[in-house]
């Protein structure tokens, strides 16, 4: 969670559904409003078929000079491999415009 001129942004893990990240936005930390998600477009990860503890875990936000910043990891199973964990950084310029990888 951050707060940026007075209003509280969070975002929550929603696993290997798509859109991902949903983004909320809040004044008083009880009532929120959904304003977008930290994942729009399907090339910005693997989201499908992964199964249970996979996809994305622990996301967080946080905003620096204009510009909010979401980093998570991307749990998923690859073929003949050991690492089976991603991070990403995903930035949007605007507020909850399109985040880039």
């Amino acid at each position: 969670m951050c707060t940026v001129n007075g209003k509280f942004h969070l975002i929550t893990s929603l696993f290997t559904y798509f859109s991902g990240i949903p983004v909320f936005e809040s004044t008083d930390l009880i009532s929120r409003k959904q304003i977008g998600h930290g994942i729009t477009r399907k090339k910005q990860g693997v989201f499908f078929s992964q199964g249970v503890s996979k996809g994305i875990f622990a996301p967080t936000i946080r905003y620096n000079n204009g510009t909010f910043y979401v980093i998570c990891t991307n749990g998923f199973k690859r073929k003949n491999s050991a690492n089976n964990w991603q991070f990403y950084r995903y930035i949007t310029h605007s507020r909850f415009g399109r985040f880039s990888k």
